[in-house]
């Protein structure tokens, strides 16, 4: 197998049976059926009101139908601070416009990496992507990150960019599917972002404008980002026939990763209408919280850190208590942890 320039070793796969470095669609199929298991082990919690009243909620876990709901709730959030700019048709003429949008794909070649050298070090290479991108554009933005699988197990991420500025991009029909896509007309531009994730070690990226046309917009790209986070349930179950969608959620989980980051600089250039003061309680609060368990496992990861972590950590709890305080108290307080049966979930051990 060739080494790329920048190869970083596979780091430890926490919380799985499986070797730490996948290379075979039937080690992957493996780790799509112990995300299957764990799943179908997601636990009802209990929770009682001041009259002694008591429901039951299934916990939120990667895919099952708890967690769908909370992500869809967050892409509303997402097309409801877009407003009507969803609605507004960019008006372009001769197959050429100006946007502020775009749409990047990052994959792998699959001949440079194992499946598992790839997911241990896509957040670290999209990380410097973000530095070249800003010096290539010369502008400021803000993003949306989806850390995506594709069917073979391997990464292939997309950012969702709302630059500061905008950028000429022209209508372009591919002659193999005969659909149009928005392509930068600076060449220079495209060249040298494909040129920077070579040299970090990825395979190719795809560069596409978003423009507000009939059949394409900002809302459906963020839709598309969303959407492998929900394709795992159907109804009340969840189902095994969308191994995109099982892959994404079993790497995510098997790397310690969200599927798909908001970062507060896109939440700031999509102003309409603002959020409320008790939204951004919630939205800090939440933000707080993923801090706090983002230092805890580097903690216990890491030995060596935990006298220089520590005081971070000893800050981060404070600030989470000021923030709760500021929060009305719940109706429904937490009550009991309800283990659950697993007859009601598909087990996809044939993946």
């Amino acid at each position: 197998m060739h080494v790329a320039a920048g190869r970083a070793p596979p780091r430890p796969v926490y919380g799985c049976s499986l070797p730490m470095n996948i290379t075979t669609p039937e080690e992957m199929a493996v780790r799509r059926s112990e995300l299957a298991e764990w799943v179908a082990g997601a636990p009802y919690t209990q929770f009682i009101n001041g009259e002694g009243e008591t429901i039951e909620l299934l916990s939120p876990r990667r895919g099952n139908r708890s967690y769908a709901k909370r992500q869809r709730k967050r892409y509303d959030r997402m097309l409801h601070r877009l407003g009507m700019e969803r609605f507004s048709i960019m008006r372009f003429r001769n197959n050429n416009a100006e946007t502020q949008d775009f749409f990047f794909t990052f994959t792998y070649d699959h001949n440079d990496y194992t499946i598992d050298e790839a997911n241990a070090r896509v957040s670290n290479d999209l990380k410097k992507m973000r530095t070249y991108i800003h010096r290539i554009f010369d502008s400021k933005f803000g993003t949306i990150t989806a850390y995506e699988s594709t069917k073979s197990g391997y990464p292939a991420p997309h950012f969702i960019i709302r630059f500061d500025k905008s950028f000429s991009v022209f209508s372009h029909l591919n002659k193999k599917t005969f659909k149009r896509s928005w392509r930068l007309t600076d060449k220079r531009i495209k060249d040298e972002i494909q040129k920077k994730w070579k040299s970090i070690g990825g395979g190719w990226c795809d560069i596409k404008g978003i423009v507000d046309d009939e059949s394409d917009n900002i809302g459906s790209k963020i839709g598309y980002s969303f959407k492998y986070l929900t394709k795992t349930v159907i109804g009340d179950d969840f189902v095994s026939n969308n191994i995109t969608a099982l892959n994404t959620h079993a790497n995510n989980k098997a790397f310690n990763r969200g599927s798909v980051y908001v970062s507060s600089a896109f939440i700031y250039r999509t102003p309409n209408p603002a959020l409320s003061r008790l939204d951004i309680i919630r939205t800090k609060l939440q933000q707080a919280n993923n801090k706090y368990y983002v230092i805890k496992r580097k903690m216990q990861s890491c030995p060596n850190e935990f006298r220089e972590l520590l005081p971070k950590l000893r800050r981060i709890i404070r600030v989470i208590a000021v923030l709760q305080s500021n929060l009305p108290p719940p109706v429904w307080k937490y009550c009991d942890t309800l283990i659950t049966s697993s007859a009601n979930y598909s087990n996809p051990t044939s993946l």
